[in-house]
């Protein structure tokens, strides 16, 4: 009984410390400017990263919460890159939660976060009590949570962050005047840095051509390996002369990219009642550049063209759609993906949509060794 009683009481002490070290920060980069850290029942942490497009509308959908629930909520944006670049990132878009620096990734790897925007909710003892994609997490879910702790006796959730002293590193401003093409050396992943000033890519040549031409992956067929580049360039060329870097990138690796026409079976949006369409009012998460957030089953869109819908929806359900029609607006959405049937009836009776599975012409992006064609 000794023992047993002994074995139990190292694995409470255990517990407690697990829960103390709920996350480690090296670094508090800039404050919270709506609420304080005080004694709130639950600690959100909001994981994002400077190349994250999804995570500037999910962490302004965080700062909207953030508001809701002041008082006993309290909510931090947490990224594992260096000081430096969050500084650099946070004057060109600021964050109203409070900014940490991950300590040497012990909070990433410690919740097991792969992707991002992700996000975990935990109450005043380190407990999770929740955690995915910030597009799943509603105040009905905040309301339960609260509802739970209501009657436990919460401590300090400044005891649950715990500093750990690194070295700064401080990144200037990066200038790209020249677009900068290469192989990637080493371990390389997606990602795509979109600046007012530059773009900074890195991963699948096929996803780097799908983002020039503003098409699927679907669109991209590769009968060349499909090599891991990183480009960077500046924005300007990015968006008004893309076709300078798909020369650039040919005459690089000896390639031939051109377009060709073949029939391909595709989901096609076309619209039937366009006064059920929405504007681009009805959402508004301060980027006129247009943004998505991506749920487990529902789908928001900000100041997204039927065009960038329709790549977003060839993407996450893994099947080429299209809109080859004329509309060109930019436009809000919100509407469930995950089941077909239920997306189907979302789209067209609120949005006036329908979407008709078919074979047509579709304009792919070739790509082949320079020879090949000769």
């Amino acid at each position: 009984m000794k023992y047993l009683m002994s074995f139990l009481g190292c694995l409470c002490l255990a517990v407690a410390f697990s829960n103390a070290q709920s996350l480690k920060v090296a670094e508090k980069i800039s404050e919270n400017q709506i609420a304080p850290l005080a004694d709130q029942k639950l600690l959100v942490i909001d994981f994002w990263a400077t190349w994250c497009g999804p995570c500037i509308p999910a962490t302004k959908q965080m700062e909207i919460y953030q508001d809701l629930y002041k008082e006993e909520v309290y909510f931090m944006a947490l990224s594992d890159e260096y000081y430096g670049t969050i500084s650099t990132h946070l004057k060109k878009h600021p964050i109203q939660l409070a900014v940490f620096q991950d300590a040497e990734n012990y909070t990433f790897s410690k919740y097991q976060v792969t992707s991002r925007p992700h996000v975990v909710v935990l109450n005043a003892k380190g407990k999770l009590l929740w955690q995915g994609k910030p597009g799943d997490l509603r105040p009905a879910d905040f309301d339960r949570f609260l509802k739970r702790e209501a009657n436990t006796n919460n401590k300090d959730l400044a005891e649950l962050i715990n500093y750990q002293v690194v070295n700064k590193e401080v990144v200037p401003d990066e200038i790209v005047s020249t677009v900068q093409i290469d192989l990637c050396e080493g371990a390389c992943y997606d990602r795509m840095e979109l600046t007012p000033q530059y773009i900074d890519f890195q991963g699948h040549l096929s996803h780097l051509l799908a983002e020039l031409y503003q098409v699927s992956d679907f669109e991209v067929v590769m009968e060349y390996p499909d090599v891991q580049v990183m480009l960077k360039a500046p924005y300007q060329t990015w968006s008004e002369a893309p076709d300078d870097i798909v020369r650039q990138l040919a005459d690089q690796f000896g390639l031939e990219i051109k377009k060709q026409s073949r029939k391909m079976n595709i989901q096609e949006l076309d619209i039937v009642d366009r006064s059920k369409l929405w504007d681009d009012q009805q959402i508004d998460w301060g980027n006129p550049q247009g943004n998505f957030l991506v749920g487990n089953s529902r789908m928001e869109g900000d100041n997204l063209s039927l065009k960038s819908l329709a790549r977003l929806l060839s993407k996450e359900k893994k099947t080429l759609y299209k809109y080859q029609g004329k509309d060109k607006l930019l436009r809000d959405w919100n509407f469930h993906y995950l089941y077909d049937d239920l997306m189907k009836s979302e789209l067209l009776d609120q949005f006036g949509i329908a979407i008709r599975p078919t074979v047509a012409d579709v304009e792919v992006i070739l790509v082949n060794e320079f020879s090949a064609f000769q």
